[in-house]
C-alpha cells in the first residue's frame, strides 16, 4: 500500500475548476509605486485558466477607470486625496495623459456626502463581473484558504456608492447629479451594516490602506464585502450566506 500523504489538487478560488495558476487580490497594479511595498501584503489565490485571464484582462482597464478621475483632480483644490495615492498617480502622468477623455469627475456637495466625488467613465469594462472575482478571491484567504459554494455569477449583487460605470460625461445634468446624491443617501441607509470587520480582523492589516482596503458586514440577513479604492470609492458586493458559510467566514476573523 502506498503510505506517502496525498496532496489535494488546488481548485480555483472561482468555479472550483483545477487551478493552474495563481492570481492576485487586489491585483498588483493597485500596489504599484505604493511607498516601502515589500512590507505590504500580496495575497494569491489558486485560479484556473479562464478566471485567471478573464480577470487579469480587465485589471488594467479596472485600475485606469478608478485612477483617471483622480487623476485629473491632482491640480484643483480638491483635497481628500492622500499624498501617497497622488505621489503614484504622478508617476503614472505619461499613461494617464492620452486618456483624459475616458473619465469625469464632478463633485456632489452635500451634507450627507461630505462633497464626495462622483467619478464617472464610459469605460466597456465588466464592472460586475470583475468586482465579483475580486470578492470571491478575498472571500477565499478569508475562508481559510477554501471556497464557499457560491454561484458567484447569479448571487452577488454589486452596488456603487460614488462610482457610475457607463455613465458618459455629456450625458451629465444638474438634475442627473441631484438625483444620483439621493441615490447614494438612500443606497447606504440601506446597506450600512450595524458591525463591521475590518481587513485587520482576518489578519490583513499590511494591506496600503491608502490605495486598497476592505472590510465585511453584516445587515439583516445580507452579508456585505466593501471594498474602498484609493480611499475615495466604495463598491459594496452584498450576497445571502447560509448558516454554514457564515461560520466559515467568521472562524476567519480575530475578534478583539
Amino acid at each position: 500500500m502506498n503510505n506517502r500523504k496525498q496532496h489535494a489538487i488546488p481548485t480555483c478560488y472561482y468555479c472550483g475548476a483545477p487551478a493552474t495558476s495563481r492570481e492576485h487580490v487586489p491585483p498588483q497594479i493597485f500596489l504599484k509605486h505604493v511607498p516601502d511595498i515589500a512590507r505590504h501584503q500580496s495575497l494569491t489565490v489558486p485560479a484556473c485558466t479562464r478566471h485567471n485571464e478573464a480577470k487579469a484582462n480587465l485589471d488594467q482597464a479596472a485600475y485606469n477607470a478608478f485612477a483617471l478621475p483622480l487623476y485629473h483632480m491632482l491640480d484643483t483644490s480638491w483635497d481628500r486625496m492622500s499624498a501617497d495615492v497622488g505621489d503614484a498617480l504622478r508617476k503614472k502622468r505619461e499613461s494617464f495623459d492620452h486618456q483624459k477623455h475616458l473619465t469625469a469627475a464632478v463633485p456632489l456637495v452635500g451634507p450627507e456626502l461630505d462633497d464626495v466625488p462622483i467619478h464617472l467613465t464610459h469605460s466597456l469594462i465588466d464592472w460586475s463581473a470583475w468586482m465579483r472575482m475580486l470578492t470571491a478571491g478575498l472571500m477565499y484567504v478569508i475562508c481559510g484558504r477554501q471556497r464557499l459554494a457560491i454561484d458567484w455569477d447569479s448571487t452577488v449583487v454589486v452596488k456603487h456608492w460614488n462610482y457610475y460605470p457607463g455613465a458618459k460625461q455629456a450625458t451629465v445634468t444638474t438634475d442627473t447629479m441631484v438625483a444620483a446624491l439621493a441615490e447614494n443617501v438612500a443606497l447606504y441607509a440601506e446597506v450600512a451594516p450595524t458591525v463591521w470587520y475590518e481587513a485587520a480582523a482576518f489578519g490583513h492589516q499590511t494591506l496600503p490602506a491608502a490605495h486598497y482596503t476592505y472590510r465585511i458586514g453584516k445587515t439583516g440577513a445580507v452579508w456585505v464585502i466593501e471594498h474602498v479604492f484609493f480611499g475615495q470609492y466604495r463598491v459594496w458586493c452584498c450576497m445571502v450566506l447560509t448558516a454554514a458559510q457564515e461560520w466559515v467566514v467568521m472562524g476567519g476573523a480575530h475578534k478583539s
